[in-house]
């Protein structure tokens, strides 16, 4: 049986965060892990070097898109090598002995907050954002969170040996977050269902999106993904991430794209883990 390269693998947050489930759900038990505070720290540490991997949320399927991690694959030099869709499950967590009733503030991401919100209003809590949601848990044993409460992970709550109050706490049962993992090289998947993403942008005049589209029709390539984000230094110029199913034609498709398009960017082909039916 060959040995298995053990790489040092980068997660968004901190031990018990859904990045990091996410992370060991994509590369296994046999990797060093670590995680770092931002997404942008992600970046930066698989640009460097650092980390051979860096594994970040792209969108959620309540909150939508995580506009820093679309940004930086834009700005950045890195390639998407890789997705899962993990099934999020928000619990309210405080230190043990806390009642409910007493709680006026919560503490979390602001993802974590946005896809609870029905909760937090149901209650009156007030929100209070934080870098990410097992760090917000951490922190409910200083003095300073005293009396607070978290959303976040069951894990992380048996991590830092707090208490889960209530559990899955999310306005949508359904929730489920697309992570993606970044490296410096760009790697062929294995397997037939593999994913392309580009970002793409065209000129302002009519029709010009419908014939971008329209190469992915020509080559019987199934648009999983069609966002639109603004250029941050450029005002009022936009840029479209559109991410594909489909092996055969892709190719041809992609040299179509770069010829017609303003900008053209390939962000990465790799492993399809599209989501079944039953988790839509």
């Amino acid at each position: 049986m060959p040995l298995v390269h053990a790489m040092r693998i980068g997660y968004f947050g901190r031990e018990g965060s859904n990045t990091q489930n996410a992370a060991m759900s994509m590369f296994g038990n046999s990797h060093e892990y670590q995680g770092f505070q931002s997404i942008q720290k992600i970046f930066a540490a698989v640009g460097q070097g650092l980390v051979e991997h860096g594994v970040v949320p792209i969108e959620n399927s309540v909150e939508g898109t995580v506009g820093v991690t679309n940004d930086l694959l834009y700005r950045s030099s890195l390639f998407i090598t890789g997705e899962s869709y993990q099934k999020i499950t928000h619990c309210l967590i405080a230190a043990p002995g806390t009642r409910l009733d007493d709680l006026k503030y919560v503490i979390s991401h602001t993802q974590a907050l946005g896809q609870c919100s029905e909760f937090i209003s149901e209650h009156d809590l007030e929100e209070i954002s934080f870098s990410d949601t097992a760090t917000a848990v951490a922190a409910l044993s200083s003095e300073e969170y005293a009396g607070y409460c978290a959303i976040a992970t069951k894990e992380a709550a048996r991590i830092y040996r707090m208490e889960v109050l209530v559990e899955d706490i999310g306005d949508f049962r359904d929730n489920y977050t697309r992570f993606v993992s970044v490296s410096r090289s760009p790697r062929e998947p294995d397997g037939e269902r593999t994913k392309v993403s580009v970002v793409v942008s065209v000129n302002h005049e009519p029709g010009a999106l419908k014939e971008v589209l329209e190469i992915y029709h020509r080559h019987d390539l199934n648009l999983t993904r069609i966002e639109s984000r603004p250029v941050k230094f450029a005002p009022w110029r936009y840029i479209f991430f559109l991410d594909s199913t489909g092996k055969e034609g892709d190719q041809k498709a992609l040299h179509e794209l770069e010829k017609k398009c303003l900008d053209y960017k390939f962000l990465g082909r790799y492993a399809s883990s599209f989501p079944r039916p039953d988790m839509t």
